[in-house]
């Protein structure tokens, strides 16, 4: 059996659409976007007892 190859997607894109998705993402990296959930995770994991 030959070994599986992974198929990558790579899509092609320009250099501005590049520069401008790399502007998003830096605007984006460390903000909360889901605040609602954040809390209810929380407020879930605050009743978690994990065995030591």
């Amino acid at each position: 059996m030959d070994k599986e190859e992974k198929k990558i997607n790579v899509i092609q894109m320009s250099k501005e659409t590049r520069e401008r998705l790399a502007e998003i993402m830096d605007e984006v990296k460390g903000k909360d976007l889901f605040p609602e959930k954040t809390a209810l995770v929380e407020k879930t994991l605050q009743d978690v007892k994990l065995p030591i």
